[in-house]
């Protein structure tokens, strides 16, 4: 489990902040190393339909790798980020939508809208050549909840599609991330707690993502920085 944190300025307001799909959005979009990332992520294009609580962003990293990030806000309601991307991996399967190939079209007619969230043609083609050289590998899928919650547990439905997806892309390849922010002094400050593996279930309940009962608890430790 990593966390990691971004400042942004901000003034007149106090408390915890459990952001809005938009808000969460706005963040990574500013900085992306909130998601513990290894590599430097450029940012394709993202989507929102503020209806369905829904929010998506999707990107490229250094060695071509595609990363789709889902945003779903904690309404106490046991939000599940995962649900659509299994719809979407079923999909992009059959249409082949994650290869270089596809992603260059689809990004090249974003190019000048609101939605197009990097501009630097020549790097882009760039890191598309690299992912078609590498064999179009299956992309890097992001669970991210807007919670503040101490003790964030995925509904049993959650933990099976969560499953079902590193099942078929493998675990390295699936992360849940729990994004909220804080008001203080000099601004705003956003935290981002990443699990990155698959828990080992047979470790103590003491691990960050333990299971019990129902669902996935997920128990960030206390504030120490990285």
């Amino acid at each position: 489990m990593k966390k990691r944190y971004a400042n942004f300025s901000f003034v007149g307001a106090a408390g915890e902040l459990t952001p809005t799909e938009k808000e969460a959005t706005s963040w990574l979009l500013d900085s992306p190393q909130l998601l513990d990332w290894p590599g430097k992520i450029h940012w394709l294009w993202s989507q929102a339909d503020p209806r369905k609580s829904f929010a998506r962003l999707w990107g490229i990293d250094s060695v071509g790798t595609l990363i789709i990030v889902e945003i779903r806000r904690d309404r106490g309601d046991a939000p599940d980020p995962f649900e659509s991307l299994v719809l979407e991996i079923k999909k992009a399967m059959v249409d082949q939508d994650w290869t270089a190939e596809a992603l260059r079209e689809k990004w090249r007619k974003c190019l000048g809208r609101e939605r197009c969230e990097d501009t630097d043609l020549e790097n882009v083609e760039r890191l598309l050549k690299r992912r078609n050289r590498n064999g179009n590998p299956h992309p890097v899928l992001v669970g991210v909840v807007a919670s503040t919650q101490q003790e964030f547990r995925l509904s049993a439905k959650a933990q099976r599609n969560l499953e079902h997806l590193r099942k078929r892309l493998g675990d390295e390849r699936v992360r849940l991330s729990v994004i909220s922010g804080t008001f203080n002094s000099r601004g705003l400050r956003v935290q981002c707690i990443t699990a990155s593996e698959q828990p080992d279930r047979r470790k103590s309940r003491r691990s960050p993502c333990s299971r019990r009962g129902r669902g996935w608890r997920y128990v960030p430790r206390s504030a120490a920085q990285c």
